[in-house]
C-alpha cells in the first residue's frame, strides 16, 4: 500500500546516505544503531556500486514521481502493520545510480531508521 515520505524521515534517510558516503562509522553506530559487522558489509558493497571519490545523496524529497528505468527514485509503501519501508535509488553525484537502499521505519518507532540492506 502506498505511503507518504514525511519530513523527518527524509531528512533520516538523507543522513544515513551522507554518513555513508563520508564513511561516519561513528554516526552509522550511534545514530542509526549499525553494529561493526553491517558497517563493514556496506563499505565492502560501496565500490561495487560507486566510483572512489564519489559523493552520495538521497534523492530528494518529492521525487517518487521521478524515475529511472521507469522505477521511482523513491518508493514508500505501508507494510500493513503501520511500518514504512522505503526503496531509493542512492544517488552518485546527485546521478541515479544502479543501488537501491532499503530501509524502514517502524510504526513503534517512527523516527528510527532501520537499515535493511542495498542492492540493484
Amino acid at each position: 500500500m502506498p505511503a507518504n515520505l514525511d519530513t523527518n524521515k527524509h531528512a533520516l534517510l538523507s543522513g544515513f546516505i551522507k554518513a555513508i558516503s563520508e564513511n561516519d562509522t561513528k554516526t552509522l553506530s550511534t545514530k542509526f544503531g549499525l553494529s561493526h559487522a553491517v558497517i563493514l558489509e556496506i563499505q565492502d558493497l560501496l565500490p561495487i556500486y560507486f566510483h572512489a571519490g564519489a559523493i552520495l545523496s538521497a534523492p530528494p524529497l518529492g521525487s517518487q514521481d521521478s524515475q529511472v528505468n521507469k522505477a521511482p527514485l523513491i518508493t514508500v509503501y505501508d507494510t500493513g502493520d503501520g511500518d514504512i519501508a522505503v526503496e531509493c535509488f542512492i544517488l552518485e553525484n546527485n546521478e541515479p545510480s544502479e543501488a537501491i537502499l532499503h530501509v524502514s521505519f517502524s510504526a513503534s518507532n517512527p523516527n528510527t531508521l532501520s537499515y535493511e540492506f542495498i542492492d540493484s
